[in-house]
């Protein structure tokens, strides 16, 4: 069971399940934003993944072929399990923020916000940002939520949990199109949109453990309504041992104005 911490984007006590249960990105889109930001036309490339959490993103970036990053993560349970999670490979963990990421400035030639840019204050971030990159440098921004629509089983958990909390709302980060934030303050241009859906086959276990680090989700529902969520999910997956899950990787990519 995991450790309930239910306050709204507060993830001490989180970071080892998030670690441990959380899904991948697109490696399909992943390799669409390398060939985007022309990432084998650099002899040298600087990436940044600012609120990094527990590396998830991170990892897959450099696995697919970028030699090194820095992580920046302002909680230190998250930023911990990133240095575990990415044990080997070539990162540099740094305490900081969207707002104020402690980088030196045009020192960056990709900075990328993973299912983390919806809790930072675009204006100051944004700024942040195009001072970081470097002349011509992107700025990506990436989602990877549950596709509910069209699946039976997501759509009858989703029902599950509007029932019991119906004032549940997943707010900014559900945002259908993050065009108009990136080139809100001035500071970005050119914005591509992709999206994906990839497949993941999981044990019914490991799904009910990843919704019971929703950190969302239990600041919203409170300690006795998220512990009802999690038993008739449980109740309703009785006796399938593995589901495929979708999930929609859906990300926002612009360049810096010079």
């Amino acid at each position: 069971m995991v450790e309930k911490n239910y306050r709204l984007g507060e993830y001490t006590g989180l970071g080892n399940f998030y670690r441990k249960y959380r899904k991948g990105y697109s490696k399909d889109i992943l390799k669409l934003l390398l060939a985007h930001i022309c990432f084998e036309n650099k002899k040298e490339f600087n990436f940044v993944d600012v609120g990094s959490g527990t590396g998830i993103w991170t990892r897959e970036v450099l696995e697919a072929g970028v030699k090194s990053a820095v992580c920046v993560e302002p909680n230190d349970d998250m930023r911990k399990n990133a240095i575990i999670w990415c044990e080997g490979l070539n990162v540099d963990f740094k305490k900081g923020s969207g707002e104020a990421t402690g980088l030196n400035s045009n020192s960056a030639d990709w900075i990328t916000m993973a299912s983390s840019f919806h809790w930072t204050n675009k204006d100051k971030s944004l700024p942040e940002f195009h001072r970081v990159l470097k002349e011509g440098g992107y700025l990506t921004l990436i989602w990877n939520p549950l596709l509910k629509k069209g699946d039976r089983t997501q759509e009858d958990i989703e029902k599950i949990i509007q029932d019991i909390v119906p004032e549940f709302d997943r707010g900014s980060r559900s945002k259908d199109d993050w065009r108009e934030i990136l080139t809100s303050t001035g500071h970005f241009k050119d914005v591509v949109e992709m999206r994906m859906v990839n497949y993941r086959k999981i044990s019914t276990k490991e799904y009910i453990v990843t919704w019971e680090a929703v950190n969302h989700l239990q600041a919203i529902a409170g300690p006795e309504r998220f512990n009802k969520i999690i038993e008739k999910m449980k109740e309703y997956l009785s006796g399938k041992d593995y589901i495929t899950v979708p999930y929609l990787t859906k990300c926002w990519t612009a360049k810096r104005i010079d």
